[in-house]
């Protein structure tokens, strides 16, 4: 842990240099997790991050096993579930210079793990034409997804002149997403969907970043990571400012 501590601090002077007061930084890690019908953890799969992030994972990893969880029940029965994994950690910069780890929130469910991102249609572009496609899909058991909603909105496009092409644009995409399912007894959970917002921004970086950050302070989860909206198991460990 000396050398993720050193790497953090590392990372943290960086993104505070020039005699900033000391940060709080958020870390989210993902993973895939086996849960038995008991409510243990048998199996933990992180996701592919950064050398911080793995680091992080490797001290977690102890921690995340013990945790216990209310199973998923097919007709009232607890059964097996493999489910994906995202935690939130909070990194503590103090005034030493280190940094300390706590835990800040868990959730599971189907878990988006490759975005291809769309191609911007051409003649909306053309007419400086932005919008927002989102996409309610729910993941079969190869986590392909199968659209089941589609939303568009644009403030520019008065009368709705571009929605086909943006629609196709994202729909497109789609087919090559994947995700990690959620299984119960070998099979996928039905119903539970993941909403993913697709902001086709024109305009200067500052702006397109904004508005992104808000729609992210709105799902509680930063860009690129989409969770379900629901879950077949529970988190019954309180981890609430576990220290790690």
């Amino acid at each position: 842990m000396r050398l993720a501590v050193i790497m953090l601090a590392a990372v943290c002077s960086l993104a505070t240099a020039g005699s900033k007061p000391p940060e709080t930084f958020d870390v989210w890690l993902r993973a895939g997790v086996d849960i038995d019908a008991a409510g243990h953890v048998q199996d933990l799969q992180w996701e592919e991050q950064s050398k911080v992030h793995a680091l992080i994972a490797e001290r977690l990893a102890p921690i995340v096993r013990r945790w216990e969880f209310e199973p998923a029940t097919v007709d009232g029965r607890p059964e097996p579930t493999q489910t994906g994994l995202v935690i939130h950690v909070l990194v503590d910069e103090l005034a030493d210079g280190s940094v300390a780890l706590r835990l800040s929130d868990a959730q599971t469910g189907p878990m988006a793990s490759t975005l291809m991102p769309p191609n911007y249609p051409m003649d909306a572009a053309r007419g400086g034409i932005s919008a927002i496609v989102s996409l309610v899909v729910e993941v079969k058991a190869d986590g392909s997804p199968v659209i089941r909603e589609m939303t568009y909105e644009s403030r520019d496009d008065k009368h709705s002149v571009y929605r086909d092409v943006f629609l196709a644009s994202a729909t497109e995409a789609a087919k090559h997403w994947k995700f990690r399912p959620e299984i119960v007894a070998g099979r996928v959970v039905p119903g539970p969907s993941v909403r993913i917002p697709i902001d086709y921004c024109l305009g200067s970086a500052s702006r397109c970043q904004r508005n992104q950050q808000a729609r992210d302070a709105e799902r509680k989860l930063p860009a690129g990571l989409h969770m379900g909206e629901a879950s077949a198991v529970a988190l019954k460990t309180d981890i609430r400012e576990q220290v790690i």
